[in-house]
């Protein structure tokens, strides 16, 4: 078993540098894993900025989502119980707290 490096990663993988992930692959997977483009020494893969700026700019959406969440759920919670939402609560403990509030409520 050796490790193998690629920039389109399958499920197994993790990444080894931006752009570069590798994984260990059984002796008889490698004949097909290498006709794919897969390589043995990560060096041997370029990888172009396509991808870099594609993942970075999908780490940021994420983010932005992640922070648009916690803006609308932290509105619900202070609206709904009348104070901010303690500042270590994350935006999936402080939405269950308001729909449970209504849910609740609504019985």
């Amino acid at each position: 078993m050796i490790y193998l490096y690629t920039t389109e990663p399958d499920d197994r993988c993790h990444e080894v540098s931006k752009g570069i992930y590798g994984r260990p692959v059984n002796t008889s997977d490698q004949p097909k894993l290498r006709k794919l483009g897969w390589v043995s020494k990560p060096s041997n893969l370029t990888v172009t900025a396509d991808v870099r700026n594609e993942k970075e700019a999908s780490e940021e959406r994420q983010e932005e989502a992640e922070v648009s969440d916690l803006e609308v759920w932290s509105a619900a919670y202070e609206q709904k119980f009348g104070r901010k939402p303690h500042h270590k609560m994350k935006v999936a403990t402080i939405r269950r707290k308001v729909e449970e509030s209504y849910d609740n409520n609504s019985v």
